[in-house]
């Protein structure tokens, strides 16, 4: 705030220099209607004022505020590095599009993470209570805890319970070995190698017409949607349609069966349908039914296709089949929002209806119009050896 002009008429009006630039003008004001207006004082009037003019900007505003957070940073700083050294595991059940978020195991809770934060400090300055850790680990990260799960292998059980009572160091090395077979599987699905592209299957639960909140309708015979989800891409790909190809094969009951034939028609329809002339190396990722994937006619389609119709680049056809009940896949995902967004309707008496929540991920390819069902329990004959001559089945390898 400036001292008032000699020989001016009114006393009591001043001047504020105001910097536009380069250049500083003056703004005529009234002196008592500023300052009350903003209830400061003379000095911090033109104090303000005298820092605008020298840095361009307005003052800092320094009154309040935390004083004492630069004395908790090593706490901080500390407590961060330990959440990040946390390993993340795939949520099988996430029904979001958000691939930002870490998912812990089930068995945890910020609690334990806490406990197991302070036992590992050998500095006791560094331990913290409990809102300290949980402020930090629900405000700097996007983590959740994984939901348990529902559909847990047999097998799985049955090595946890035989380690609480028998002969622990052979069942820990036979449980290790099914772990690495899981993560094996999990590994080349998220794996993106160059050369290489990913398709990975899996059908959907069946959709039934009318779905009606009549409780009759729950007692009488539907008719049934078949629904089969093809997604291009691995399992660490965003699944947006600039990034990750979906596709929707669909057909009613009356069009025609469910069955290894209408799987590998669909299949054998994306592989003639997608430009693979940069790729050498297809590679097909389901689970292990063996009703719809894991059987000869699922396994003699791709080699049929690669004898008689693939690009001459295309050297080798991969399939990969998990452990049983650890088929985490993109379809998964997939199918998990499509049954959030139909559980909102109570009502759909029409395939249409089915088709508009479809697309909202990917391609829908209906029946006789896009694609059509062949034989290909017919046409693969000659291509694999028949049951009894093979070396190996394919449901135990």
């Amino acid at each position: 705030m400036g001292e008032p002009r000699k020989n001016t008429q009114y006393w009591h009006k001043y001047y504020i220099p105001i910097k536009r630039g380069d250049s500083v003008k003056e703004l005529q004001i009234v002196q008592r209607a500023f300052l009350s207006i903003l209830d400061i004082n003379k000095k911090r009037g033109k104090k303000l004022c005298r820092v605008h003019v020298q840095i361009g900007l307005l003052a800092k505003e320094n009154r309040g505020g935390d004083h004492r957070c630069h004395l908790c940073t090593g706490k901080f700083n500390n407590v961060k590095t330990f959440i990040e050294s946390l390993a993340p595991v795939d949520s099988h059940y996430c029904r979001n599009k958000n691939t930002n978020k870490m998912y812990l195991d089930s068995t945890l809770t910020s609690q334990c993470l806490c406990d197991a934060y302070n036992n590992s400090c050998a500095d006791e300055s560094l331990k913290v209570n409990y809102e300290f850790f949980r402020n930090i680990f629900c405000n700097e990260y996007n983590i959740s805890f994984s939901m348990p799960v529902t559909d847990k292998y047999s097998k799985c059980i049955e090595y946890e319970e035989k380690r609480k009572t028998k002969d622990k160091a052979f069942l820990e090395i036979e449980f290790l070995i099914h772990k690495r077979k899981v993560n094996a599987f999990l590994q080349h699905l998220r794996t993106n190698v160059d050369k290489n592209i990913s398709f990975s299957f899996d059908d959907q639960k069946n959709m039934m017409l009318p779905k009606v909140p009549d409780k009759a309708a729950y007692y009488s015979r539907q008719f049934c949607l078949y629904n089969f989800d093809i997604v291009q891409g691995t399992s660490k790909e965003s699944q947006t349609h600039d990034k990750v190809f979906l596709y929707w094969y669909t057909w009613c009951e009356a069009d025609h069966r469910k069955g290894s034939s209408a799987i590998a028609s669909a299949l054998h329809h994306i592989l003639i349908h997608t430009d693979l002339r940069d790729y050498e190396v297809v590679r097909l990722f389901a689970d292990g039914c063996g009703g719809q994937n894991k059987n000869t006619t699922m396994i003699s389609t791709p080699m049929k296709w690669l004898e008689c119709e693939a690009l001459p680049n295309i050297r080798e056809v991969q399939l990969f089949f998990p452990v049983t009940s650890h088929s985490f896949t993109p379809p998964d995902c997939v199918f998990g929002r499509i049954e959030k967004e139909l559980r909102t309707m109570d009502t759909i008496v029409e395939t249409e209806k089915y088709y508009q929540v479809f697309r909202n991920d990917g391609t829908v390819l209906k029946v006789g119009e896009d694609f059509e069902m062949y034989n290909w329990k017919v046409a693969a004959v000659g291509i694999v050896k028949k049951p009894n001559q093979r070396l190996f089945r394919f449901s135990t390898c």
